[in-house]
């Protein structure tokens, strides 16, 4: 913060005697000198008046606790041993009933801790922006909306903060972000009572995914749907090896099999392939990593995937 050199009212009390005092001479010195011939030594003249009595002089320093004043009353043969004596009084330059010298903001008329020039209440600034109203006009504030994020950083530096609405199952919560933020969102089925992720409503980027974000350049509503996620299993006959010993892969139907239809996403599935008469179960084929025992096993379980898929029971010939 700038100021402006503040006004130190110095003012002196005449000596008793005056007579052969043709003038007062006025010095400014730096605090550390202790002796009066330093006064005039080291410091400065900066006033003198033909008075010889009461009187006061106004200076301007920029850091008025640095200084201090002598004044010497002067005949025609020589200056006054010291000192008249001094008075410093100094000015209330802000006007808000604090002496600048105690005064912890020199230029803050209404002591809010905003400077004049940048205070909204201040009144030469009446006619100027205060756009998320904290006090401070727009060309000072370096938030201009109020989100905690500086205009530098901020994609949208005059918007206001957009309300978040989340909705899951029975619960639900709201919070407010920076416009134009970018919120991530993850979806927790553990936390539904066992219920399966079906997708999220609203305007999100990946609304089949756990994970997906939504973009805060309005107000958003955004609900995560949970309930019994179903898949289909078909289950088709191969005969893979024929009664010459040729491998073949004929569809048709060669025994029975167990297992198939819509299936619940996360639990455990079981299928039985059974042969007829003059056929042999050989394995299981389809998009599904088995291990050495399930494969070739006429009955065996897994757990339903997220989709759905086709396994195939081979058999041969017996």
């Amino acid at each position: 913060m700038t100021y402006l050199p503040a006004k130190v009212k110095v003012s002196w009390l005449k000596h008793i005697d005056t007579q052969g005092v043709e003038k007062i001479e006025l010095y400014r010195y730096r605090k550390y000198l202790h002796r009066c011939d330093d006064y005039l030594e080291y410091g400065t003249k900066i006033h003198e008046t033909n008075r010889v009595d009461d009187g006061y002089y106004v200076d301007e320093v920029k850091n008025p606790s640095d200084w201090a004043y002598a004044a010497f009353s002067v005949n025609e043969i020589s200056i006054s041993p010291c000192i008249v004596t001094i008075h410093t009084v100094y000015e209330d330059r802000d006007h808000d009933g604090i002496e600048d010298n105690v005064d912890q903001f020199l230029n803050d008329t209404d002591n809010d801790g905003i400077d004049n020039k940048c205070d909204a209440d201040y009144y030469r600034n009446i006619f100027k922006n205060d756009n998320d109203g904290d006090g401070i006009i727009d060309e000072c504030d370096t938030d201009d909306d109020d989100d905690g994020i500086l205009d530098v950083d901020d994609p949208y530096p005059w918007d206001y903060n957009r309300k978040l609405k989340v909705i899951i199952g029975d619960s639900e919560y709201e919070q407010d972000y920076p416009d134009g933020a970018v919120v991530g969102l993850i979806a927790s089925p553990n936390s539904t009572d066992g219920e399966d992720f079906l997708g999220w409503e609203g305007e999100v980027s990946e609304s089949s995914e756990l994970i997906t974000s939504v973009t805060m350049d309005k107000d958003q509503v955004v609900k995560g749907l949970f309930g019994e996620k179903y898949f289909e299993l078909t289950i088709e006959q191969r005969l893979g090896m024929d009664a010459n010993g040729n491998t073949v892969n004929i569809p048709g139907t060669y025994g029975s099999v167990l297992g198939a239809g819509q299936k619940r996403f996360a639990r455990e599935v079981g299928v039985i392939a059974q042969p007829s008469a003059g056929y042999e179960f050989m394995e299981w084929q389809g998009n599904l990593v088995l291990d050495s025992v399930s494969k070739y096993s006429p009955s065996f379980s897994f757990i339903m995937p997220e989709y759905d898929f086709t396994l195939y029971a081979i058999f041969k010939s017996a």
